[in-house]
């Protein structure tokens, strides 16, 4: 089942030249990754140190042996270096055919 997995970041405002640079390097990571599908990226409107990436997985699996590869943990020690607050995931199924 094809996943969504929404990943909000807030950047320090003195590290705002250096995120594209940063998630630029995340997404041509997961490019060609079993189960990547798509992703898109957004800056938040009425504050633009807020960013939001929207990934597509063909499933949670894939998601999971990307987010736990030794190449994403490491592109990802280097963007905390520029997070003020924690990143935030949240994982949504396509669909309520599994909803209970």
């Amino acid at each position: 089942m094809a996943v969504k997995v929404l990943i909000k970041r807030r950047f320090k405002p003195e590290a705002m030249k250096d995120i594209a640079q940063a998630l630029i390097k995340a997404r041509y990571g997961a490019l060609g990754r079993q189960g990547y599908i798509s992703s898109e990226t957004m800056r938040r409107f009425d504050d633009p140190s807020i960013v939001l990436v929207i990934s597509m997985w063909e499933s949670v699996e894939d998601w999971y042996r990307w987010r736990d590869s030794d190449e994403r943990k490491t592109n990802e020690a280097q963007i905390t270096e520029i997070l003020s607050t924690p990143t935030e995931y949240e994982i949504y199924a396509l669909g309520l055919h599994q909803v209970r």
